[in-house]
């Protein structure tokens, strides 16, 4: 199956071809909705263009189709973990693991890309400055 960069509709939301193609396509996902509503609010107007999804198998449905620069995933949600899912979905797609969680912490040892919420947005964007740098 073929996967998509960016789905076409929204490149008149975001203006020319030339201006949507400079933004790093980002799946943020959380059971928590203002975690995604904080993070897609703060990353809308800058040069990342955030998808956000609040269960596990919207994000699994929105992995199938497009093709991500980067996803930003909770560690423990419901159904399915961010690990399990970003292994089983997204192998080779950078990640930042965001949880709130102390027992979810043994997954610095597994990553690099790791924030313990809270968080600020200007530490996120380090982040994601580094991973796609």
């Amino acid at each position: 199956m073929k996967k998509y960069q960016c789905p076409t509709n929204f490149v008149g939301i975001l203006g020319t071809r030339a201006e949507y193609k400079k933004r790093i396509f980002i799946l943020v996902v959380d059971d928590d909705k203002e975690i995604t509503s904080f993070i897609g609010s703060a990353l809308q107007n800058t040069k990342y263009l955030p998808i956000t999804a609040n269960e596990p198998d919207t994000a699994a449905k929105l992995l199938d189709y497009f093709e991500f620069d980067l996803i930003i995933c909770d560690v423990v949600m419901p159904k399915l973990e961010g690990l399990e899912l970003v292994d089983r979905i997204a192998p080779n797609t950078p990640v930042i693991f965001i949880s709130g969680f102390e027992q979810s912490l043994s997954i610095e040892n597994r990553t690099r890309h790791y924030l313990k919420k809270p968080f600020s947005i200007e530490s996120l964007i380090e982040k994601i400055e580094k991973i796609s740098a």
